[in-house]
């Protein structure tokens, strides 16, 4: 049987103290329980800084299944003490088919045995005895004498802040460049006393907003799991989201604490540990959120790593490039636009000063598909000035916040670097919009442009390269099509 046991956070010290009473009853009637903090249910909170993303912690129940869990416990009071009723009812509701039991009392929901004169650390225990209870019996038991629930005294481990701290530095100071992060973090965790845990990373991050809720992957990549002290690293092993906390189970370590990864506005994954209550404190905080820089400055070492690779190839693909008008500088003669190497060395420096998590870079390419009729029938001169025309457009369409540039005769090439994730959509409207007008205006020929647009967020660590290369291929399927028609 696994309980799940949805609390705030282990900061307040009544929740802690309840967890430690649940970890208590989860041993003694041998049952695995998995403590579940999301903190709050975002409501009337400060727009502070700090806060920004907090409503992110409420995604470690999402991974909730009726696969895993038998039976829900949620303190509901807290978890719900920033927002309303109907928030609450709709939290609880979440979870479907599998049984839920409060921790305090929500109308139209089933709530455990409340004792008045109980500590916090019985409250936990009775609230896991309960649940037993009510899992085998669709009904709660009669009550419990308090004198015969006896909590024993968890001398709380002075060490294990400093123990947190100093994973904190070696996990901040370690050398991640041609490194398993994994194997740094399986290293060190050891060192502060946990002996189980696990690791688990989706394929690719997962947006989730206040405005649009993720949607969690069906599977997710096992990258680090400890256990009884030894590692295992499998980068590439796939398993099922809804199989992480049974992948962690271990048959003498009954309670399991679980904290999801998010950087921003993306889900990455899931950190589940053995939960020990000596050091149920901040130092799960500080744990967690160790492993967490680490594994992000690793990540963020890589795609350095790729950028550089990246720019140095460009770079040399520019120098070997015979065209006399790029290396003459970086203007093309006709528009005033940026030319091919301009383009190139703007865009580079472009991503590599503002391209940061939570932006996205589009990249557009236009085609200007009658130019070779327009200089055929009426001549050079006319086609410059179509060419000229098509260059003006682009500034009123992309603004000057975008590098763009004439990258052959008959193309043209765009990059913008934003938060707004609808901004790829904004310029295919307005590129539509002035194609229609551009088609219309000469009454002896048609200017006609064929043009992609498309959108890559950060987190889909893909080089400059291979977004351009992406673009320009989505250009020729579209040019296909036509053709087709």
């Amino acid at each position: 049987m696994r309980i799940g046991l949805l609390v705030s956070e282990l900061q307040d010290d009544a929740v802690r103290r309840m967890c430690i009473g649940a970890d208590v009853a989860a041993k003694k009637f041998d049952v695995n329980l998995c403590i579940l903090p999301g903190k709050y249910l975002p409501g009337n909170m400060n727009n502070k800084a700090e806060q920004k993303f907090e409503y992110q912690d409420q995604a470690i129940f999402d991974y909730i299944s009726d696969k895993e869990f038998d039976i829900l416990l949620v303190d509901i009071e807290k978890i719900g003490i920033n927002t309303t009723i109907l928030k609450k009812e709709e939290l609880l509701k979440r979870f479907g088919e599998i049984p839920i039991l409060t921790i305090s009392e929500q109308e139209g929901f089933t709530n455990v045995n409340l004792y008045d004169d109980a500590s916090y650390e019985q409250q936990g225990y009775l609230a896991v005895h309960d649940a037993i209870y009510y899992l085998n019996n669709r009904k709660l038991p009669e009550l419990l004498d308090l004198n015969t629930i006896k909590i024993p005294d968890i001398k709380i481990d002075n060490n294990s802040v400093y123990n947190a701290v100093k994973l904190g530095n070696a996990l901040l100071i370690a050398e991640y460049k041609n490194c398993n992060v994994y194997k740094k973090i399986a290293q060190y965790v050891k060192e502060t006393g946990i002996n189980n845990l696990g690791i688990f990373i989706f394929e690719k991050p997962i947006i989730n907003s206040l405005k649009e809720k993720w949607k969690k992957a069906e599977s997710i990549k096992e990258k680090l799991i400890i256990r009884n002290g030894q590692e295992q690293i499998a980068d590439e092993v796939e398993i099922s989201t809804n199989s992480v906390f049974k992948e962690c189970e271990i048959k003498e370590q009954k309670t399991q604490i679980a904290k999801n990864i998010y950087i921003d506005e993306n889900q990455h994954g899931i950190i589940v540990s053995e939960f020990k209550p000596a050091t149920a404190d901040i130092y799960y905080q500080i744990l967690f959120s160790m492993i967490i820089s680490a594994w992000r400055i690793s990540d963020l070492t890589i795609k350095n790593e790729k950028i550089e690779k990246d720019l140095n190839e460009s770079r040399e693909e520019l120098a070997k490039d015979g065209s006399v008008l790029d290396h003459i500088g970086d203007t093309d003669y006709l528009t005033g636009l940026l030319n091919r190497r301009g383009f190139f060395d703007k865009a580079y420096e472009e991503m590599q000063n503002r391209f940061i998590p939570a932006t996205y870079v589009v990249v557009a390419y236009i085609d200007m598909a009658s130019i070779k009729n327009i200089n055929e029938m009426f001549g050079h001169d006319e086609g410059d000035r179509a060419v000229k025309r098509v260059a003006s457009m682009l500034n009123e369409v992309f603004g000057q916040d975008s590098i763009y540039g004439r990258i052959r005769g008959d193309e043209f090439a765009v990059l913008n670097v934003t938060d707004d994730e609808s901004k790829a959509e904004k310029f295919k409207l307005q590129m539509s919009e002035q194609n229609a007008r551009l088609m219309t205006e000469s009454g002896r020929y048609l200017n006609h442009l064929q043009f992609s647009i498309c959108e890559f967020s950060y987190e889909d660590n893909m080089s400059l390269r291979d977004m351009l290369k992406e673009t320009d291929n989505n250009l020729k399927k579209m040019k296909k099509t036509e053709i087709n028609k």
